[in-house]
């Protein structure tokens, strides 16, 4: 089987962007790349540029990360990704550019594809879907790893502070963004220019260049109606099977619009589920329980959400608890208020984030995990991580992270504090509840390993 993936980030960029995609992607590669019946192709795009040819074109990576596959990028995509980054570019992505023409010859130069995996349609024209009229033989298999194709932001959240159910038509997208970027500076830093040795000087070109160059298409007035409506329909029209990681993803998926006889869930694997416990000793035997979360100091995350409510929970309650805080200290006084928790609780310990080999240290006296996400979080890395490690999840009622249990005692309402702290106290009073966050033998569990994921890929991938 011959297998093109196309994703925005390249390998070399895994370990810094892209998210929690990066690593699902990463994990394919590495998995597929060692499957001799297997030959793997890896595109991806808007992370390099040639200031000089302006053409857009495909060039082979010199070095990939991962060995055993070709890895492919385009360079001088007229569209950046992440999407934010190209928010009020609407047009551009319905214009048939000449990318467009490079990947289609690409595909014909590789010859024999039997599948175009999407894992991300950032970075690229939408029309590119419109090379399955071409390619009819070739399955295009799209994942919804985020609501991209519905929302410019992908996470359908409005300006930073709420969960957007009604975007009004697109007119409320046009005041959305909070962080626009600097196009051009941008392009900048990902060209070779960028990678000049001096860099007060590449710094120093990078305005100039940011400065005299012009970007193009970028819409005055954006028609996010239009990018909404013309984006489901391509979906609908091209691609075969619309792979949504949760329940909750298929069911917002189908509410836009896209068909749901092309949507199949299909929960994500993850390597900790290969060698992790699934029911380790999850009762401390010092009557305290441990807490944590892993992640991002972000709002739609439900950190600052998390944070207040710990300040909320009373004093009687905060002796039998301790604080695990995994997350990138990207605000200096959010973590202030973090160490002066450390009077509150029975102990608290912060860690500057953390890598996949550091996790089972970090985790290891942890009893209970903490999702409080306040968007439609697909389904977190971060819940797959606690239940692969064998701990249950106390999780909001939003995204998928809330499918992995079955009892209602672990779901809270979104963002209500009130709401969290007696779902937590329930818990802490009957310390055996922790065992029945888990499904029992005649329901689903959620939890698969890479290699159980890939082989269902495999599956699915074959499927007429």
């Amino acid at each position: 089987m011959k297998i093109l993936y196309f994703n925005w980030v390249p390998t070399r960029a895994f370990s810094f962007d892209g998210g929690g995609v990066s690593i699902y992607q990463k994990n394919l590669l590495n998995y597929f790349s060692l499957k001799k019946d297997v030959d793997v192709y890896y595109l991806t795009t808007s992370y390099a540029y040639d200031l000089i040819k302006k053409e857009s074109y495909i060039r082979e990576c010199k070095k990939s990360e991962i060995d055993g596959i070709h890895e492919f990028e385009i360079v001088n995509s007229p569209i950046l990704a992440p999407s934010f980054f190209s928010f009020n570019k609407v047009s551009p992505y319905f214009i048939a550019d000449k990318t467009i023409d490079v990947i289609d010859e690409f595909i014909r130069k590789i010859g024999d594809i039997d599948v175009i995996h999407f894992n991300n349609l950032e970075g690229i024209s939408a029309r590119v879907l419109e090379l399955k009229q071409k390619y009819p033989r070739i399955k295009f298999v799209y994942s919804l790893h985020n609501y991209f194709p519905f929302c410019p932001q992908v996470n359908l959240w409005y300006r930073d502070k709420e969960n957007c159910l009604d975007y009004l038509n697109g007119e409320k997208c046009k005041n959305c963004n909070l962080f626009p970027v600097d196009y051009n500076m941008k392009m900048f830093e990902r060209s070779d220019f960028a990678n000049l040795k001096h860099r007060k000087l590449s710094k120093i070109a990078g305005k100039i260049f940011s400065l005299f160059h012009q970007s193009e298409h970028f819409d005055s007035n954006p028609d996010f109606k239009f990018r909404r409506e013309n984006y489901v329909k391509l979906i609908n029209d091209n691609i075969d099977i619309v792979l949504c990681v949760s329940e909750r993803v298929k069911k917002i998926a189908v509410k836009m619009g896209v068909s749901p006889y092309k949507c199949i869930v299909q929960y994500i694997g993850t390597k900790h589920a290969d060698y992790a416990s699934k029911f380790p000793n999850i009762i401390s035997h010092n009557g305290l329980i441990t807490m944590g979360y892993l992640g991002y100091m972000r709002r739609d995350k439900g950190f600052y959400f998390l944070l207040d409510t710990l300040e909320k929970i009373p004093q009687s309650l905060a002796n039998s608890i301790n604080i695990v805080i995994a997350a990138p200290i990207t605000d200096k006084s959010a973590y202030n208020r973090l160490i002066s928790l450390k009077s509150k609780f029975h102990s608290v310990d912060i860690f500057d984030g953390y890598r996949p080999e550091n996790l089972k240290d970090i985790l290891h006296d942890v009893n209970l995990g903490v999702v409080p996400v306040l968007w439609e979080d697909n389904l977190p890395q971060v819940a797959l991580e606690f239940t692969a490690y064998g701990i249950p999840i106390l999780t909001s009622d939003l995204g998928g992270a809330q499918e992995i249990t079955m009892s209602n005692d672990f779901i809270f309402k979104a963002g209500d504090s009130d709401d969290f702290i007696l779902k937590l106290s329930k818990i802490i009073s009957n310390r055996n509840s922790l065992f029945e966050f888990w499904p029992n033998e005649t329901e689903k569990h959620i939890l698969t390993s890479v290699k159980n994921h890939c082989e269902d890929l495999i599956k699915i991938y074959g499927t007429k």
